[in-house]
């Protein structure tokens, strides 16, 4: 357990994984970071209830509570415990009732926290194939057995989302950030060619009548010995449009084919329709009315980013030659891209106006986020793996900001506050994790993006994100041998700076999840060996002006 919770801490903070099979959740997932909604105005955190007694860890392979916009459900929260020798105990606690006052007690029988599994099953590789973790109001996780299965509120236990044998393993399990549709990658352990990953997708809904929830829809390749260290030409994701529970994805029906471009309604299967030949990367603007994708990608992943109508992929335009990356703001519909030739370019309205393009900056390594407020972070170098500085530009031209160009700044520690006028972000204090050679500590910064003016609010942050737009959370103080830090939070003055003074919430918490939308709460464990050692719940709520 000890392992597991400093991942917890760390490892998903500060670091991003990569894989083979690329699965896409531009659906609607708000860059640089978790947060618990966009409240504009500071907020205060409630009392402490404990909810478990005992060594735990909140959930570590993605996101540990509920998220779905506009849901009325009470918001809950997933953490794994020690159980009997080496299992793992899933359970899902009410955190809106307790952060009510409501008592909650997951060591007995308890409407509000449920055992979903007493013998969690899962991996440690990465990427991980068998992860547990919510998207929007659905959670996937796998039994003993790695049968995955699905839970969402109202459910009174896990159901099945597929058959799991020796001869099919169902991997990349990812529920949709709203809505109900569920997807899966089943992989037969007999593979006819050595050079290819053969596989089938599987498709449905985690409220569907019967069980299993899941069906094969389409045969694909997963991946290809070809294409490793190169482009990953497989994947699939969520597109959030009025109506909800689509899943799309790209695949190629031979070696060196194109990849295809596939829609289809969760539980629908006569839905199922090929969009377009050649398609890579694909997004889907946030009023749902077109595609996005790049079109003649090369060995690297440079091509053309086209447009077209959803979902019919009809009406194909370019808008953008010799792209390699590109990102848009799930607010405004704003496009960010980079290129070889033309560097960071915005373009403010990608569908009426794909001529109209601004340029940004020149020499851009990597996108870090989009803000809702139309601000681009990206990187220039790296050094390895690892990212040397931190730029934020703003999409229309009318600003720019160099956080850092000269230490190194963790890929993953990047947190646009929800209003996307803030930024929070860490900063390495030596050259062990510039040059790889070992571990670092980080400085945590806090950087007004209106005039770019910076303030370190920890020497020593592990973990760092947004309780509102107004309200920072951290954790510092961190011990590596016992994996815990002390959490806290500060609050944004009038003129949008930090304020000097630190709220403590807990000391010795190892790990932390928020749920979102506002009304929120907010769910830590503590591990000290010690009588305190559980699973925490504190709602928060408006500070009155």
């Amino acid at each position: 357990m000890q392992q597991l919770r400093r991942l917890a801490l760390l490892a998903a903070v500060f670091s991003a994984g990569c894989g083979d099979v690329s699965i896409n959740r531009n659906s609607d997932m708000a860059s640089g970071g978790q947060s618990a909604g966009g409240a504009d105005f500071p907020v205060r955190v409630g009392a402490e209830t404990r909810v478990f007694s005992g060594i735990a860890t909140m959930l570590f392979d993605g996101p540990a509570c509920t998220s779905e916009a506009g849901a009325s459900a009470d918001r809950w929260c997933g953490f794994v415990a020690q159980g009997e020798g080496s299992a793992r105990n899933l359970f899902v606690v009410n955190v809106s009732q307790a952060g009510a006052g409501v008592p909650v007690d997951c060591g007995t029988p308890d409407p509000n926290c449920l055992l979903l599994t007493p013998s969690l099953g899962g991996d440690s590789v990465d990427p991980t194939l068998h992860g547990t973790f919510f998207e929007g109001d659905t959670l996937v996780y796998y039994d003993a057995t790695l049968a995955p299965r699905v839970w969402r509120p109202g459910m009174a236990g896990g159901r099945l989302l597929a058959e799991r044998s020796n001869a099919l393993d169902l991997v990349f399990c990812t529920p949709a950030t709203r809505g109900t549709a569920v997807a899966c990658l089943g992989l037969p352990a007999e593979q006819p060619d050595p050079e290819l990953t053969l596989g089938d997708l599987f498709i449905g809904k985690a409220d569907a009548e019967s069980e299993p929830l899941l069906a094969p829809v389409d045969h694909v390749i997963a991946g290809n010995a070809a294409d490793r260290g190169g482009v990953p030409r497989f994947g699939y994701g969520f597109p959030v449009v009025p109506g909800g529970d689509y899943v799309a994805w790209t695949s190629r029906e031979t070696a060196a084919g194109p990849e295809l471009l596939k829609l289809q309604r969760a539980g629908d299967p006569a839905s199922q329709r090929l969009v377009a030949s050649d398609v890579h990367d694909w997004d889907v603007s946030p009023d749902g009315s077109r595609w996005f994708w790049l079109s003649s990608i090369d060995a690297s992943g440079v091509g053309t980013l086209q447009s077209a109508s959803f979902p019919s992929g009809a009406g194909v335009a370019d808008i953008a030659t010799d792209v390699l990356r590109y990102d848009v703001a799930k607010a405004s519909g704003s496009i960010a891209t980079i290129s070889a030739t033309a560097g960071l370019t915005g373009i403010l309205d990608p569908i009426f106006a794909p001529a109209s393009q601004l340029a940004l900056d020149t020499k851009v390594r990597a996108l870090l986020g989009f803000s809702d407020q139309g601000h681009v972070a990206y990187t220039k170098h790296f050094v390895g793996t690892n990212l040397v500085d931190l730029l934020v530009a703003k999409v229309d031209g009318s600003g720019s900001c160099a956080a850092d160009t000269t230490t190194s700044v963790p890929i993953a520690s990047l947190h646009f506050s929800p209003n996307g006028e803030e930024a929070l972000w860490a900063r390495s204090k030596n050259e062990a994790f510039t040059s790889g050679s070992g571990l670092s500590t980080f400085d945590g910064l806090h950087t007004r993006l209106s005039d770019c003016s910076s303030m370190s609010f920890s020497d020593n942050v592990a973990a760092l994100g947004w309780l509102s737009s107004r309200t920072a959370l951290f954790i510092d103080e961190f011990d590596s041998e016992a994996g815990s830090g002390t959490m806290r939070a500060r609050t944004l003055g009038g003129d949008a700076a930090l304020d000097t003074a630190n709220t403590l919430i807990a000391t010795q918490v190892d790990s932390y999840a928020l749920t979102g939308p506002a009304p929120g709460a907010l769910a830590y464990t503590v591990n000290g060996s010690g009588d305190a050692d559980g699973v925490y719940v504190r709602a928060f709520a408006p500070i009155s002006p």
